[in-house]
């Protein structure tokens, strides 16, 4: 599979409904299909989404919605396919990248397939990147740089807005725990608007010994986002230069064994009457405090 640049295209001659296998390799040319029925199986990846979402086991994950899809066409994300609404092709069409199979399906027959009311009028395909480890980047111990670890972030909402946070506050790195959601699931990758295809992310298996190799050997100080009598108010917290932030979720904080891992710990200091923030909306906060101007 052939991930192309972005160009406008001529498009090529419409083919009708055909029973048959979707293609391992993309052409030089966009190869549009427009399909009378929705039993095709090159529709498989987007029938009854709301039912059947893609899982992080699946080697392929969902983008929903203009924005999203732009953003993962302009990225170095193999594209399985593009489904296109009937009513939108003329307006999606041209932004679509050379070597893209795109399928047109009438309008009315979308909300069929997909399990939903297809008023974005566009979806894709794409390949699942590649798990990676922080272990694979070689870190400058001089220069200054901010990433999170997400231990255990469990609803996609919330991890959508922090990778769209993280992507505002120009975070250089996520690191997602084996009990955070998926982060390519379909509602994720909305609610980050496409951030997520230029954050680099990283799914460890042992997320403690990725944390340890992060302080030991990347030279990141870890700091846990935690109300505790030993945390230092975010308004008054010095970074010491590299930094990797902790967020917990709300209603379990940060593991033990995580926090046990972290140097220091930063809070925001609420009003008495509340006890906690969402975490996404703590994230926000916490980042402009580290990352303003990035002085030392």
């Amino acid at each position: 599979m052939q991930k192309h640049a972005n160009s406008l295209l001529q498009i090529s001659s419409s083919e009708s409904y055909l029973h048959e296998t979707a293609p391992k390799t993309t052409s030089q040319n966009m190869l549009v299909r427009h399909l009378t029925e929705i039993e095709s199986p090159l529709l498989d990846p987007y029938r009854e989404l709301k039912r059947t979402n893609l899982t992080r086991w699946s080697q392929w994950f969902i983008a929903e919605g203009r924005k999203v899809v732009e953003r993962l066409l302009v990225s170095s994300i193999p594209i399985y396919s593009v489904l296109v609404s009937e009513k939108r092709w003329d307006e999606f069409g041209p932004q679509i990248p050379d070597g893209t199979t795109v399928l047109v399906v009438p309008h009315d027959l979308c909300g069929e397939l997909v399990g939903f009311d297809f008023h974005a009028g566009i979806l894709a395909c794409a390949e699942r990147p590649a798990k990676k480890s922080c272990r694979d980047i070689s870190f400058d111990k001089s220069t200054i740089e901010t990433w999170l670890i997400c231990p255990n972030t469990n609803l996609p909402d919330n991890l959508g807005t922090i990778i769209r946070m993280a992507a505002a506050f120009g975070v250089h790195g996520l690191v997602c725990g084996p009990e955070t959601c998926d982060p390519y699931s379909r509602r994720t990758v909305r609610v980050s608007m496409g951030n997520i295809f230029q954050l680099p992310l990283f799914e460890p298996r042992d997320l403690e010994a990725e944390i340890r190799w992060l302080r030991d050997k990347g030279g990141f100080e870890i700091v846990a986002a935690n109300q505790s009598p030993i945390a230092v108010s975010a308004n008054h917290f010095r970074r010491q230069g590299k930094t990797a932030l902790v967020l917990g979720n709300e209603a379990n904080g940060i593991p033990e064994s995580i926090l046990a891992l972290c140097q220091r710990q930063i809070e925001i200091k609420l009003s008495p009457t509340v006890d906690s923030l969402n975490v996404a909306n703590a994230a926000a906060i916490l980042l402009y405090e580290l990352t303003r101007s990035n002085e030392l």
